[in-house]
């Protein structure tokens, strides 16, 4: 299963991220092109846009909660991809 160290980007003045969660798209369509079918990334708890986007709009599955030893909290997450993962062009 493909764990991504690919990081979420964004351009500094767009503060609605549109553009990021497009290229999120991009980057799980050419995943599922590779033949994968599932998704393993995780999250800073710290970053609660982050953390919300991907629980409540994009329903990613919470696989585990960990604290690092220096104190963060990470939350570990499981997407199922599909063919187009909202991708338009």
């Amino acid at each position: 299963f493909p764990y991504t160290t690919l990081f979420r980007s964004w351009l500094k003045n767009e503060d609605d991220g549109v553009k990021s969660i497009e290229m999120g798209h991009v980057k799980e369509n050419i995943i599922y092109n590779l033949g994968y079918r599932e998704l393993f990334f995780e999250v800073d708890k710290f970053n609660k846009r982050v953390y919300k986007f991907y629980t409540k709009i994009d329903k990613s599955e919470v696989v585990e909660e960990i604290v690092l030893p220096d104190g963060r909290e990470r939350v570990l997450f499981k997407k199922q991809l599909k063919s187009d993962n909202g991708l338009v062009l």
